[in-house]
């Protein structure tokens, strides 16, 4: 995945962002380190302060990863564990990625109700 933008589908936004970690994981047991340096694009219903469809239809983005970059240090151990189930991603991407590169926003506020999802990771 070096140096090429990508896209993964899913029906949650979980699922959709491990089948790109797995892609982009050298050996599928380690945690991909280029994922800390990607910026993700989000396409789907995003919960904010409001929900709303991002990415579709001509509608705004939703970009994570061009702030601070986020904390990925939760995601990696609970990879590196072996034990890292969709909804538990999704959370933990949430809180510590999201949220970070975001600035820290409140976590009630933000969610991913939908059942489709699409993810294009394009390389910093």
């Amino acid at each position: 995945m070096e140096n090429t933008t990508a896209e993964y589908s899913g029906s949650s936004v979980g699922q959709a962002l491990k089948r790109c970690l797995v892609s982009m994981s050298a050996d599928s047991a380690s945690f991909p380190q280029q994922a800390k340096k990607s910026c993700f694009i989000i396409n789907g219903l995003v919960r904010t302060e409001r929900l709303a469809w991002r990415g579709q239809g001509g509608r705004d983005l939703f970009r994570v990863g061009i702030g601070s970059g986020g904390d990925w240090a939760p995601i990696e151990e609970a990879w590196d564990d072996g034990h890292l189930p969709d909804d538990e991603l999704e959370e933990l991407f949430i809180e510590h990625v999201i949220l970070e590169d975001m600035i820290a926003q409140e976590a009630e506020q933000w969610g991913f109700p939908g059942n489709d999802y699409t993810i294009v990771v394009e390389p910093a």
